[in-house]
């Protein structure tokens, strides 16, 4: 009989009996995975023969040609048993050693769910909470180390250790599962028929060798999640809530941004529409906006959901995308969805009635404002009734989880198929693989694309798979090209800089291109420090890609602060473009003043990754960046520290014979003017801010 999956301490005592026996079977059982994997799938017992013809056609010397027939025929089983992936809980033989007690927190969002099993991990002797995103890890290591439980930080572009840790907080994709845990908790389980990322989840809840394991996600798993554990054989206790404050559909449609009021969340579904409604709302209301999408960095989100959490900020309505759906706790009063349709990158299409559901639950949190009760509606009366349907109808439950192929099996189709590339074996393995009725192969398009970058280069077929499998946006040309760079560097000297790449100074931006180039960038600083992760004798600068990191991520944030600033003094102008002498007396002081709380921010940040404050000569350079003037002069304040700017010449190494010879240089100019840039105005091997 399945028990309850409340803390129990009996569990937590007989998991310390048991888990120094599991953890030394481990060693051997990770090893040989793939062997018992092989053996678990095999239909017809055939493996034996196939071993007894092979060594005996070599032993005897037999005839070539009973002997390529034999090994065509030891291909082709080995390629019938590769291909057979209807078995996938068989690749994870330290999960399959124990009978784990799996308890499902299903409910609507809001509903206390994901909370359950927190406290349950937080009492275990030892545990893993598995993210849906980088921002929410993060969350939860900062909240459990607050409260006395060490936790660690792990995700593919860091580790931050605890002392002492025996608590695990990560991103789905970088599970352990060749650790065992008292207990382990898995977010936002829905996502296992997630297209791109559904395969972390099923490779999660097969793989956590967890005594105790908590899935939280949404009512339509559940289907999809007991047809999984029948092949597990563990032991499954479903929990249902219901939502903690009530949400309704508002009958009120907000037909322009003058409606808008404050606690007001405004959903638009491309980065274009975002920028489009806050320049809107800001010029025909009293209101500032944040904003958050997909696009940005998790510590940009962070800061805007900060700002717009807190009363005092001046920011009382926030723009966003379905980046909002999961991971903020925001301080959202009433959700209106701007129209009901996204382009999906196939199509426009309608939302889908989870997604509605998703986005409309972060009106009206529990534990915030307005935890008596949220709303929602749209800005279009005609898509009013798809709101209504969307939150009232039945939903369609889940069917099918994803998979994907791992290197040992991507390896061995190159063996049985010898000269295949990793191109071959990807297309093959995803389009001819025989999977259970609910498994489906992810959406391999991207891994395919990286592929078809790296046929050129003569990789090994392990480091072309690790490339392949990299965060790589391949509709960025910015992230396509410093990912080509890498490889070409990799491949000719083994050694990778941070610096060969070709980015924007981590400067403020001052309009919308230019937030967006850094955006970008931010994207290949995450691409070099998960590869540092991946190959970290090739990719040797981790420290240095983090600093530049965290000074574009606070560049983002204090450029979308600095557009809002000075987006009502426009005087109807469309967009921003760097030209302030326009503007009046009162919007250049609080631009200045705006340029103040940039440095400041820049100073939390620096003194979190404990680095040493800004010098007085730096700080003018910065404010200097800001290009803030009055009738084309520039503020006496920033003046005046500009002069005590030291007149040198740059000491960029531009004629080093090799490429990696640049890793102690200074970093390469802007390019364009660099009369206000502080690259040209100082000497020194690494920026000051570093």
């Amino acid at each position: 009989m399945a028990r309850d999956g409340a803390c129990r301490g009996g569990v937590v005592r007989r998991a310390s009996g048991r888990l120094a026996g599991w953890r030394a079977r481990g060693v051997w059982l990770e090893r040989d995975a793939r062997s018992f994997a092989s053996s678990a799938t095999a239909r017809d017992g055939s493996d034996d023969d196939d071993g007894d013809d092979d060594g005996g056609d070599s032993a005897s010397g037999r005839g070539s040609g009973k002997s390529s027939k034999a090994k065509r025929v030891t291909s082709r089983e080995s390629l019938r048993r590769l291909m057979d992936m209807r078995d996938p809980a068989a690749w994870y033989p330290l999960a399959r050693s124990m009978r784990r007690e799996i308890t499902l927190h299903v409910g609507p969002t809001n509903s206390g769910k994901t909370h359950a099993a927190m406290e349950r991990l937080k009492q275990a002797a030892s545990g893993v909470y598995c993210a849906p995103l980088r921002l929410l890890a993060w969350e939860i290591s900062e909240s459990m180390n607050a409260v006395g439980v060490a936790c660690t930080l792990v995700t593919g572009q860091e580790i931050r250790e605890a002392p002492n840790a025996r608590h695990v907080s990560s991103t789905v994709e970088m599970s352990d599962v060749s650790s065992v845990y008292d207990c382990a908790v898995i977010d936002e389980v829905q996502l296992l028929s997630d297209p791109h990322r559904g395969y972390a989840y099923t490779r999660a809840l097969l793989g956590l060798a967890a005594i105790e394991l908590h899935l939280c996600g949404d009512p339509r798993v559940v289907p999809l999640v007991k047809k999984i554990v029948e092949s597990t054989g563990d032991l499954l206790t479903v929990k249902e809530y219901e939502r903690l404050s009530p949400l309704e559909v508002s009958s009120e449609i907000v037909k322009s941004v003058k409606d808008v009021r404050e606690g007001d969340a405004l959903v638009a579904f491309s980065r274009a529409d975002v920028y489009k409604m806050k320049r809107e709302l800001e010029k025909k209301s009293n209101f500032r906006a944040c904003v958050i999408y997909g696009a940005l960095p998790p510590e940009a989100r962070s800061r805007q959901a900060l700002l717009f959490n807190k009363p005092e900020s001046g920011y009382d309505v926030l723009i966003a995308s379905d980046a909002i759906g999961m991971g903020l706790n925001l301080n959202v009063r009433r959700v209106i969805f701007t129209t009901m349709s996204k382009f999906d990158g196939v199509g426009t299409r309608h939302l889908e009635a989870p997604e509605v559901r998703q986005i409309a639950g972060r009106a009206g949190r529990y534990g915030l404002d307005y935890a008596g009760g949220g709303s929602v509606t749209t800005m279009k009366r005609s898509e009013h009734k798809i709101l209504v349907n969307a939150l009232e109808g039945e939903l369609k439950p889940l069917d099918s989880a994803g998979i994907a192929p791992s290197l040992e099996q991507v390896e061995e189709y190159c063996a049985i198929h010898r000269g295949a590339s990793l191109l071959e074996a990807l297309q093959a393995l995803s389009n001819k693989a025989k999977l259970a009725s609910h498994y489906r192969m992810r959406n391999m398009s991207e891994p395919i694309a990286v592929a078809k970058m790296l046929k050129k280069f003569p990789l090994a077929l392990e480091d072309q798979f690790t490339f392949a499998i990299a965060p790589v946006d391949v509709k960025d040309p910015m992230v396509c090209a410093a990912l080509l760079t890498f490889v070409k560097t990799f491949c000719t000297h083994g050694r990778v800089g941070v610096r060969l790449i070709s980015l924007p100074p981590p400067r403020t931006p001052k309009n919308p291109i230019q937030l967006q180039k850094l955006e970008s960038a931010h994207k290949c600083l995450d691409l070099y420090l998960w590869l540092a992760r991946k190959l970290p004798k090739a990719f040797p600068e981790p420290e240095l890609a983090d600093a530049y990191r965290t000074a574009t991520a606070t560049a983002i944030s204090a450029g979308l602060q600095f557009l809002s600033t000075i987006s009502d003094e426009k005087n109807g102008r469309k967009e921003f473009d760097g030209d302030t002498s326009y503007l009046s007396k009162s919007a250049v002081k609080r631009a200045f003043n705006a340029a103040k709380v940039a440095i400041e921010n820049i100073e939390e940040e620096r003194a979190r990754a404990g680095l040493p404050r800004i010098d007085q000569a730096e700080r003018a350079v910065r404010f200097s960046d800001f290009k803030w003037t009055n009738g084309g002069k520039t503020n006496d304040e920033a003046t005046k520290l500009s002069s005590r700017i030291p007149k040198s010449k740059s000491s960029r190494v531009s004629d080093a014979k090799h490429p990696n010879d640049q890793l102690d240089a200074s970093p390469p100019p802007p390019s364009g003017p660099t009369k206000k840039s502080f690259v040209a105005k100082r000497s020194f091997a690494k920026p000051s801010w570093l």
